[in-house]
């Protein structure tokens, strides 16, 4: 399949087109709806283990909430964990649906599968609809997507980024006219992208380490995958021990 074949089937269906990887045969998918989790909820911080983040349902519809706040990016880190090993993520609020109480949009971070009996813990990408309190957050606020160096540069692409897709897919990304599916999904690919190049930097290893780790993820997500700048703030990296 050509490359400008994958593109225009990246926007013409609700499907996640996966760019063809060798070894590897993940099954993904984004649920624009998903149920209520309350307490107790299992999320990785890290190697830390958080039962306490409340979240709360999220649709994702078609409808822009506001137009000034969408397509922010944030950089993400835990409060109930103050260890340096605290989980660091991304979120893109598509539709501006955050507030002054609450962050929303689209969570896109790797995290350590804690309980799979394996040392180091083996790895996942995780793309989905995703909101919570801001007071559980330390929120550093990256830009928006329409900062994006690509737009205007193209050729600081890297080659990799761009193997299974073009130029035009951060045009698209960033477009708030096109359907926030689209959008997902295309994103869904840059992640799937940068994440299985960290996995070839670990010698083709999903395994947390040093080299594949949730910051790992989030710094090569925004620079290389969206073209974003990493924060000048110093931001506790993890540790491994």
């Amino acid at each position: 399949m050509t490359t400008k074949s994958r593109l225009w089937m990246a926007l013409n269906t609700t499907e996640i087109v996966k760019p063809k990887k060798k070894n590897y045969n993940k099954i993904l998918s984004i649920n624009f709806i998903y149920s209520k989790i309350e307490t107790k909820t299992s999320f990785i911080m890290g190697y830390e283990l958080i039962e306490e983040l409340n979240t709360t349902t999220l649709s994702m519809p078609n409808l822009m909430i506001n137009v000034q706040a969408a397509s922010h990016v944030y950089l993400a880190r835990s409060k109930l964990d103050a260890s340096k090993s605290a989980h660091m993520l991304l979120i893109i609020d598509m539709l501006g649906g955050s507030d002054e109480q609450n962050i929303s949009g689209l969570m896109v971070h790797v995290k350590a599968n804690i309980g799979d009996r394996h040392y180091p813990h083996t790895t996942s990408l995780e793309v989905e609809p995703w909101s919570c309190s801001r007071k559980q957050l330390h929120i550093i606020y990256i830009g928006n997507l329409t900062e994006s160096e690509y737009l205007l540069n193209p050729i600081f692409i890297p080659p990799y980024v761009i193997q299974y897709q073009t130029p035009a897919i951060f045009q698209q990304i960033a477009n708030i006219n096109i359907p926030v599916g689209i959008r997902c999904n295309l994103i869904h690919l840059l992640a799937n992208t940068v994440y299985y190049k960290l996995v070839s930097d670990n010698n083709n290893q999903e395994r947390w380490t040093s080299s594949l780790n949730c910051q790992k993820f989030a710094r090569a997500f925004l620079i290389d995958g969206l073209g974003l700048k990493w924060p000048d703030t110093e931001i506790a990296g993890d540790q491994f021990v």
